[in-house]
C-alpha cells in the first residue's frame, strides 16, 4: 500500500476510535482491493481474530494497526455468510460480522428517518387506512 493510502487508512482507524467515523461501511467488512478479496474488522483489545465459515473452517486474520484484522482470501466473503472467532486474553467469543450484510442495508440506506420511508413506500397507502379508520369511527 503507498503511503497515500497508508495514510487515509490511519486516519480511518482513528476516525473508529473516537466514534465518529460517519461511514464504517465504507472501511469495514469484506470488500475488494486490487481484484483481490479481502475483509477488515476492527475489534479494540482483541488479541486475535479468526474468521469461522459455515463448515467450520478457520481463517486467521493478520493484525492491521492498533486494533484492526485484515484477511486476504480467494474467497469472495461478501456473498458468504461467516462469523469471527475473537480471542479476548485466551478466551473465545463468536460473533456475526454486522459488516458482512452492507449489501442488505445499503438496499435501505435512503431509509433512516419515517418521512423518507412515507415517502419510499407510498403515502397513498397510509391516506387509504387513514381515511377508512375515520370513516368507521361513529360520529356524536
Amino acid at each position: 500500500m503507498n503511503k497515500k493510502g497508508l495514510k487515509r487508512q490511519q486516519k480511518a482507524y482513528d476516525l473508529l476510535s473516537s466514534a465518529s467515523f460517519a461511514d464504517p461501511f465504507s472501511f469495514l467488512g469484506p470488500y475488494l482491493q486490487d481484484e483481490t478479496n479481502a475483509l477488515r474488522v476492527w475489534m479494540p483489545g482483541a488479541d486475535a481474530v479468526a474468521v469461522v465459515l459455515e463448515d467450520g473452517t478457520r481463517m486467521p486474520m493478520v493484525r492491521d494497526q492498533a486494533s484492526g484484522f485484515v484477511l486476504e482470501s480467494d474467497l469472495d466473503l461478501r456473498f458468504t455468510h461467516y462469523q469471527l472467532a475473537v480471542d479476548w486474553n485466551g478466551t473465545e467469543q463468536l460473533l456475526d460480522d454486522p459488516y458482512q450484510y452492507h449489501g442488505l442495508y445499503a438496499e435501505y440506506e435512503e431509509l433512516h428517518t419515517p418521512k423518507e420511508m412515507y415517502t419510499r413506500w407510498g403515502h397513498s397507502s397510509f391516506r387509504k387506512r387513514e381515511t377508512v379508520s375515520k370513516s368507521k369511527v361513529p360520529v356524536s
